[in-house]
């Protein structure tokens, strides 16, 4: 029980001192609140105890409750009642108005780096204890799985507060390596910097975490490598992307991965599908942490005008159909149908599929102009959707980068907010110019492309530099 007592408290001393460091004073912390790291992990199974902590940390409401602004922004839903959300809906001309006191970004922040300090403190627990009973190769799959979290956070942090299309910019993130105990003040890196530790740390987890996790709920050697394809394709390194992409699907199905037959499947089995590269794990009793609540939502401009101008023959797209047509739920998708009691939401976040790593491939081929590759990796979900055999094939050249972007948000948005990045990234190095007028009008004005740090934030650290494009709000 003491043990026990003492993981809590770490995680605890642990959110509010790395909460406070970010958002503000840390004169309320008191000493008694400390606990000694270094007697939490004292064999494997406390060890494998710590590392579930890290995983739960990913449940934090302020993290997955976000993913609705996201989606806002992008146009893919028309409006959540997610706090702040009102911010990321375009006026008349699809213009944003984010503001630098916006609540919901506020509380984003703050959780994605609590997330960061549960893995720091992990990470360092694990090193320092060094416990007897725990092997070299499962030791090195812990720290796999914890580095595999640090790089998807970071990742998504960079892109949303940090100038990401720029390696040159000096306007990255905060970086951490250590758990967080004091407030000392503590600049942005570098861009180039961010993605050296981003890239790091996946390279270490592409090598030494889990080959094969039976929960898709945990990380594993292909999740790493997933992930390492999606940040080359940000960088704009699209040779290295569909390299390590094309290993991703090769490996998958002995890795325990693999498409569902049926597109609506794998969202009623969630973690469970083999599709899904990490989703957490939840239950009834763990779904308030996770909080998949879509209520008062709507499908937004951009996928309304997409499923009319791809259906053929006067049809909608299939999967526009399956996934926003009359359904009858809170939340208006097909995408989180888990709802028990009437009432209790089960569903969980869909972090990663496997069909990003496809149309990650398809995009960087098409970017280099190996088109007939990209048709290729598109058939698979084209063909399961239910369009004709022939659909990829009368695709022509000139279409293909576009038609990669129109069929992944079809496929994937409003599941982790990635859709924001394919738009901005298509809308700075280009992919729209083969989408009809009706469609460019739905797309984002982009008048902003990144998120403001947070005015508590910048208090709390008289290091930290605001982004060029709020210094003057």
């Amino acid at each position: 029980m003491k043990l026990i007592y003492k993981l809590l408290s770490l995680l605890f001393v642990s959110v509010a001192v790395q909460s406070c460091d970010l958002m503000g004073s840390i004169d309320d912390i008191k000493p008694q609140h400390v606990v000694d790291d270094e007697t939490v992990i004292v064999d494997a199974s406390t060890a494998q105890m710590a590392l579930s902590g890290v995983y739960s940390s990913v449940r934090s409401y302020d993290v997955c409750i976000f993913r609705a602004c996201m989606s806002v922004w992008a146009g893919t839903y028309g409006k959540t009642n997610t706090s702040g959300s009102k911010d990321f809906m375009g006026d008349s001309q699809n213009k944003t108005a984010i503001k630098v006191e916006n609540i919901g970004v506020e509380n984003a922040y703050r959780g994605y780096y609590y997330i960061i300090n549960a893995v720091n403190s992990f990470i360092d627990n694990l090193n320092t204890s060094n416990p007897s009973d725990l092997s070299e190769t499962r030791k090195n799959e812990m720290l796999g799985e914890a580095r595999c979290m640090r790089a998807l956070i970071n990742i998504h942090l960079l892109r949303l507060f940090g100038e990401y299309y720029d390696n040159n910019s000096e306007y990255g993130i905060v970086l951490y390596e250590k758990p967080v105990r004091d407030n000392e003040p503590k600049a942005r890196s570098k861009v180039s910097d961010c993605y050296k530790l981003i890239q790091d740390d996946l390279e270490f987890a592409s090598v030494n975490a889990p080959a094969y996790q039976y929960e898709h709920s945990l990380f594993s050697t292909l999740v790493a490598k997933a992930l390492m394809a999606r940040v080359y394709l940000t960088k704009g390194e699209y040779t290295n992307a569909a390299e390590w992409a094309g290993e991703v699907i090769d490996e998958a199905e002995d890795c325990g991965y693999g498409l569902e037959e049926d597109f609506t499947t794998v969202f009623t089995t969630q973690f469970n599908s083999p599709e899904m590269l990490f989703a957490p794990y939840v239950n009834k009793a763990t779904s308030e942490l996770v909080s998949s609540n879509w209520s008062a939502t709507e499908v937004g401009r951009l996928l309304i005008t997409l499923g009319k101008t791809m259906g053929e023959d006067g049809k909608l797209d299939p999967r526009y159909q399956a996934t926003y047509e009359g359904i009858r739920n809170t939340n208006k998708t097909a995408k989180y149908p888990l709802i028990v009691d009437g009432y209790s939401d089960v569903n969980s976040y869909y972090f990663m599929r496997l069909p990003e790593v496809y149309y990650i491939k398809a995009e960087a081929e098409a970017r280099l102009g190996h088109y007939d590759v990209a048709r290729e990796l598109m058939r698979p979900l084209c063909d399961r959707a239910g369009y004709a055999e022939d659909y990829v094939d009368r695709i022509t050249d000139a279409d293909v980068l576009g038609m990669v972007l129109k069929n992944k948000l079809m496929e994937l948005s409003v599941e982790s907010g990635e859709e924001w990045f394919d738009l901005v990234r298509y809308h700075q190095k280009g992919g729209f110019e083969s989408w009809t007028t009706a469609e460019k009008a739905q797309l984002p004005a982009f008048n902003q492309i990144l998120l403001p740090i947070p005015r508590t934030a910048m208090a709390g650290n008289t290091l930290l530099v605001q982004n060029p494009e709020y210094q003057s709000i």
